[in-house]
């Protein structure tokens, strides 16, 4: 999938029906481009030439790739300027004006090429896709069309009844769109007899007139159509206050098929996917944010956002480029090919708009997930397509407290419920429950990976006293008597990646713990080792089985899961720990970093286990708390859980400087 040239970007796909990536946008390197911080950028049709004009007319072309300033036009010292276009092929500018004449120079070397002036406003200007015509707008309500290398007028006029505010051809020369400047009216004109071939009035209509008589006409503005001429989008700003989009109409009837963020946009070529740029609301004006949405169903798929505050962003095709002027008045260019990746999953949003997932787990093949969420006494557990984030399975399951994939080539979905709630449940990945040998009586915390055993808490008729066993999956036979412990039942307990071992921490005291390890097979029990840590919440084997990260309140200890020897501590970056009791742990499949979430820090931050040095923090704005942590299979991809699933690339060495808002 790649975008159109009329605007904006590409974000490039094998195919169409692939899922559409959303790559995070960090700092551009390179040199300086500047200008005022609310100039209007400009591509050339092939990507090589970046324009910006500033509100008094002054024009800088640039070289993207090398930030080089290549020219500046000062505006005329007769005659205000107010457009400037940059030709198709980057080589000339044309500026048009109300009171002077019409220019055209060579972009390059700003030397003048022809001034002549035209009858009538001579703004707004367009140029055709192929750069062979110039269309300008006249005070007598019409668009007259001019050679532009010559300035001499060229076919028939286009009566325009409401005058003309904007102009824009269809790729294939023979029709432009119009948008009326004293209506509401969208019209679309055949270039070669002049006739209208259809129209649509704004359904926002005008405002009341204001103080002194003044009325608003809210109207269509900056058309943009799809690369075979068969869609056509504007924006319309609506009523004084409310937020502005883009509608996106049948060319050919200008009838609705969507409505979508505004108020820059690009078609794919495909026509299936829009990519639109929009003022974020809800950050009180310090960002705005580019969607990636299906045209047909009118949903956005993917968003980037922009907390640093890009005041205006134009996207290209082909080359797959953004190009934005941020508050201070430097302009960026970012390549939006292979960069860290992040995608959000509003998974199991609740009565107050914000989602609730406190738990998730990939499955053998990286190919899903699965998550719960959703409202307490009425969780519900979800199934995801990890590329596309479409649910594929989901069930209501009150009660859940974790949930994992076990087996190999045939795979379960385990949930697990309170120690003295809902037992452990098996399930297809497609959401339809298996049987299960296990009494509700018995608590089963854990599944080995193979899913051949399973960590079984027997109540003893003494409260908190517990005989823990492993027993086979199928049958419910005892394989290994683990012993008796005059305590609660073990929730923080993991089996090894083989399954041959079996780690469980258990609460002796008032802050203190006891880590104990089983030979899953024989019940032999390995040297316990007594944590130093305040609330321990969190346990994981590292993918070898060699050593086993214990986690608390402050830090994660690392011990050998053989001696039971402690070979270090990672302290957390946290703020305020001492408030936080949840934490979440995760290895990466290699075993070389650990990802580490803490509830209240909303944060996911990725160590490198041989040094604790931090890898990376990913953090976005916005995100209230997290509450679990994965690895996707290959390790390409970790995986937070918390009020959305948010998916970040693994490999990101810096903290992303633009996120994703969200996909809904």
């Amino acid at each position: 999938m790649r975008f159109a040239l009329f605007v904006l970007l590409a974000v490039p796909v094998a195919r169409a029906a692939d899922a559409p990536k959303s790559p995070s946008l960090p700092a551009p390197a390179g040199g300086e481009m500047r200008h005022d911080r609310h100039a209007e950028l400009q591509w050339s049709a092939d990507g090589s030439v970046l324009l910006s004009v500033d509100l008094l007319g002054t024009a800088k072309v640039w070289n993207p790739d090398t930030k080089e300033l290549i020219r500046t036009h000062e505006p005329p010292k007769i005659g205000s300027v107010f457009k400037v276009l940059l030709s198709p092929d980057g080589e000339t500018l044309v500026a048009g004006s109300r009171t002077g004449p019409v220019r055209v120079s060579d972009a390059k070397t700003g030397k003048e090429l022809k001034s002549v002036k035209l009858p009538g406003n001579a703004v707004p200007l367009a140029f055709a896709p192929d750069g062979s015509e110039l269309a300008v707008a006249t005070d007598a309500g019409a668009v007259r069309f001019y050679d532009p290398h010559t300035l001499k007028q060229k076919g028939k006029d286009l009566l325009v009844p409401g005058g003309v505010k904007e102009i824009a051809y269809r790729p294939d020369s023979k029709a432009v769109a119009v948008c009326e400047a004293k209506s509401s009216a969208l019209r679309v004109f055949d270039t070669k007899t002049g006739k209208a071939l259809v129209s649509v009035v704004n359904k926002a209509g005008t405002s009341p007139p204001a103080v002194g008589g003044l009325v608003v006409y809210h109207g269509y503005n900056s058309p943009v159509w799809s690369s075979d001429g068969k869609l056509l989008a504007v924006h319309t700003e609506g009523r004084i206050g409310e937020p502005g989009k883009y509608c996106v109409f049948d060319a050919a009837t200008l009838k609705e098929r969507a409505e979508l963020p505004g108020p820059a946009f690009g078609f794919s070529t495909d026509s299936k996917y829009a990519l639109c740029h929009a003022y974020r609301v809800k950050d009180k004006g310090t960002g705005h944010a580019t969607h990636l949405a299906e045209v047909e169903r009118g949903k956005v798929v993917l968003s980037f956002g922009n907390p640093a505050g890009a005041l205006k962003s134009v996207l290209h095709a082909g080359s797959a480029r953004l190009a934005r002027v941020r508050t201070e008045g430097v302009i960026e260019v970012c390549d939006l090919n292979a960069l860290p990746e992040v995608r959000t999953i509003d998974a199991h949003p609740g009565a107050n708009g914000r989602g609730s997932v406190r738990g998730l787990a990939f499955a053998p093949d990286g190919e899903s997930f699965a998550t719960f969420g959703g409202a307490s006494g009425a969780e519900r557990v979800s199934v995801w397509e990890a590329g596309t984030g479409k649910r594929a399975a989901g069930f209501g399951l009150p009660g859940v407290r974790r949930l994992a994939f076990v087996g190999g080539t045939d795979p379960e979905l385990v949930t697990f419920g309170a120690q003295s709630g809902p037992q452990t449940r098996f399930w297809s990945p497609a959401g339809k429950e298996r049987p299960s040998p296990f009494p509700e009586a018995l608590f089963v915390p854990a599944v080995s990976p193979n899913g051949a055993l399973a960590l079984v808490a027997d109540q003893k008729g003494v409260r908190d006293e517990f005989a823990l066993s492993a027993r086979a999956r199928d049958t419910g036979k005892v394989r290994a008597a683990l012993g008796t412990f005059a305590t609660r039942a073990p929730e923080v307990c993991a089996f090894a990646p083989d399954g041959a071992r079996l780690a469980a921490v258990f609460e002796t005291g008032a802050n203190q713990y006891a880590l104990h390890v089983w030979d899953a097979a024989t019940g032999k029990e390995l040297p316990a080792v007594k944590p130093h840590l305040l609330w321990c919440s969190a346990l994981a084997w590292s993918p070898d089985g060699q050593v086993l990260a214990v986690g608390g309140r402050d830090r994660v200890q690392l011990y050998e899961a053989a001696t039971g020897k402690e070979l270090g501590a990672i302290r957390f970056p946290f703020q305020n720990v001492a408030q936080s009791q949840r934490l979440a742990l995760a290895w990466s499949p290699d075993g070389k970093a650990l990802a580490v979430a803490n509830a209240e820090y909303a944060a996911a931050v990725l160590y490198e286990v041989s040094t604790g040095r931090v890898r990376a923090v990913l953090r976005e704005q916005g995100t209230a708390w997290i509450s679990a942590v994965a690895w996707s299979p290959d390790g390409t991809t970790v995986a937070a859980a918390g009020d959305a699933v948010k998916l970040w690339d693994a490999n990101a060495k810096t903290k992303p400087l633009w996120e994703l808002v969200g996909a809904k």
